[in-house]
């Protein structure tokens, strides 16, 4: 999934110009070129919750990985814990969203788009 919003960031920040510029660009080729590599966000929403159930039991079960799990969030502090990157990629997906609809919403009728 990394990958992939790696690469989406990519053609996107290549294509979208700074800001001030005036001009909307031309997105759509490059999401609907990233449409079947998103797909894959849909099969990690839809375990998500099982993945983050799993790891709070485990939590609760295991002492030791619990204990490593503190001591790595105290000595890393600036990190985030690890329910925190789990949700990284279902937060990323409803961001994506915003994103397009607020490109819409500044995209005149007769764009390309």
């Amino acid at each position: 999934l990394l990958l992939i919003a790696d690469g989406l960031l990519k053609k996107l920040s290549e294509r979208i110009p700074t800001e001030g510029e005036g001009e909307v660009p031309k997105v759509g080729d490059i999401m609907c070129n990233f449409a079947t590599p998103l797909k894959l966000y849909e099969k990690y929403v839809k375990h998500f919750e099982r993945a983050a159930h799993f790891l709070a039991e485990k939590r609760e079960s295991n002492k030791a990985l619990e204990e490593f799990l503190l001591k790595t969030k105290q000595h890393t502090p600036s990190l985030f814990d690890l329910e925190s990157y789990l949700i990284m990629p279902v937060q990323r997906i409803v961001r994506y969203k915003m994103l397009l609809e607020k490109i819409l919403l500044h995209t005149p009728p007769a764009h390309p788009d």
